[in-house]
């Protein structure tokens, strides 16, 4: 899957919600409703349950402190025509995607994708998961799908296997006590992790 534009890079919330709580099922709904009578409709409630499927950065993720303050620009934007309510949620704050968000606990990880872990031995920990490809990890946001050391909750881990991580492209793409490491010059990108 292709790397986002980082600031916009985010996950959907529940599938549960309402559309006045998952800024992802308001924007979506607002897409069908200015489709053709051509187009296939987007199944919204599928595709915003987690992952920012249908648009990377809108919707509840993990410590996301501008969830309240995007809820209310998207439903303002969607209020516009259907010429240009699309660059009017562009300008709304983005949540961070579920690859490396802050946990405590499975749980908080969890809520969002039942198939991912809390690492609690990277700081702050650190959700996380198994993975193939970069398709396995959360859908729409920087996700980059790479060996690394084996978290916690699965220490006999081969040091092969790969692990859903957070793609970034300099250490300001990273939180508090990460950095961006494996940087590649050739595919210009890095994973945030801690040394």
């Amino acid at each position: 899957m292709a790397l986002g534009v980082w600031a916009a890079a985010g996950g959907c919330g529940s599938g549960t919600a309402s559309s006045n709580d998952n800024p992802c099922l308001t924007y979506c709904n607002k897409h069908n409703s200015c489709l053709g009578s051509s187009s296939t409709p987007v199944p919204c409630a599928a595709i915003c349950a987690y992952g920012g499927n249908f648009s990377p950065g809108l919707g509840p993720a993990p410590a996301c402190t501008n969830l309240a303050a995007q809820a209310s620009c998207v439903a303002s934007a969607v209020t516009m025509s259907c010429d240009t309510y699309q660059a009017a949620i562009a300008k709304c704050p983005a949540c961070p995607v579920l690859d490396g968000s802050a946990c405590s606990s499975d749980g908080d990880c969890q809520k969002y994708r039942p198939d991912y872990s809390c690492d609690l031995s990277r700081p702050g920990g650190y959700c996380t998961r198994a993975c193939q490809s970069a398709d396995d990890c959360s859908a729409g946001g920087p996700e980059i799908c790479a060996a690394g050391r084996a978290p916690s909750f699965d220490p006999q881990a081969p040091t092969t296997q790969s692990w859903c991580l957070l793609g970034c492209g300099s250490d300001a793409n990273c939180r508090t006590g990460y950095s961006c490491m494996n940087f590649s010059a050739t595919l210009g990108f890095g994973t945030c992790d801690a040394p």
